[in-house]
């Protein structure tokens, strides 16, 4: 996960615009003009969603020791919006594992029998609601804000 911080500027003159860019990036992607994702896509979001948060933790760790206290706090509230969102993520791995499975290791039906019921099982899995997405992309918002102060 590279990306720059700009060639003439001080890590710690950058990582915290650069975390806020992150931040802000990721509750566009969870709530892009206030719409929710389509069905059957919220787990692309939520999973760019975490890919950015995961960037933003890393910029703050280089200038944490400037201000110990605020960057704890941003990162455990960080690390709870990102928990918040790992079910979905997590359910979308079972997938695509079970999927590669099926596909390449079940050789006999009880195998083939058990892998899709765990592929329907995780398939009834919920969401998060628009009204949960929305409230994330507003605490991003705000953490951003935060950092960039």
């Amino acid at each position: 996960m590279r990306y720059s911080l700009g060639h003439n500027k001080r890590p710690c003159d950058r990582a915290g615009p650069v975390a806020a860019d992150q931040l802000t990036h990721a509750a566009s992607e969870l709530n892009p003009d206030d719409q929710p994702p389509r069905d059957g896509e919220s787990y692309k979001v939520v999973h760019r969603t975490r890919v950015a948060v995961k960037k933003a933790r890393a910029a703050l760790r280089l200038v944490e020791h400037a201000d110990p206290a605020a960057a704890a706090r941003a990162h455990q509230h960080l690390r709870e919006i990102s928990h918040a969102l790992a079910g979905t993520r997590d359910h979308d791995a079972v997938l695509e594992l079970v999927a590669w499975l099926l596909k390449h290791e079940a050789r006999t039906n009880p195998e083939r029998r058990a892998l899709r019921s765990l592929a329907d099982a995780h398939r009834c899995t919920v969401d998060p609601s628009p009204d949960e997405l929305a409230r994330l992309s507003h605490e991003l918002e705000q953490e951003a804000d935060r950092i960039e102060r």
